[in-house]
């Protein structure tokens, strides 16, 4: 009897799982765009490819030792951590409210945190 066959099914079934478990993405902002959802935005290749389930963790680093600004536009999402460090400004990729849902966020100053009109963090939510 061959079992090649099925390890092959259950290392691809293993390798689901440990995707949706959730991972650690750092941006990096070198997307063509600032959209959260944009590959590009994030250091972490997966076939996830942004903070897109409620086990992932973002963080968006300062930019010493030069000071900057980093602008990341919002679509409605739900993650567990995230971590800022330095001045971040939130808009909407969409136009239209968006709302970013995190379990626990932490600033690390010195920091300036904005959000438009269209785009809501909420920190607390199960």
């Amino acid at each position: 009897m061959n079992t090649r066959p099925f390890k092959l099914v259950i290392l691809g079934v293993l390798g689901s799982c440990t995707l949706a478990m959730g991972a650690t993405y750092f941006w990096n902002g070198n997307g063509a765009d600032a959209d959260w959802d944009t590959c590009g935005n994030w250091r972490l290749v997966t076939p996830i490819c942004y903070p897109s389930v409620t086990t992932s963790d973002a963080i968006v680093p300062d930019c010493a030792p030069v000071s900057c600004t980093k602008t990341i536009d919002l679509i409605d999402e739900e993650i567990e951590d995230m971590t800022l460090y330095g001045d971040v400004d939130f808009g909407s990729a969409t136009g239209q409210g968006v709302l970013l849902e995190v379990e626990s966020l932490s600033i690390t100053g010195p920091a300036v945190v904005t959000t438009s009109s269209l785009a809501t963090i909420t920190a607390g939510t199960p």
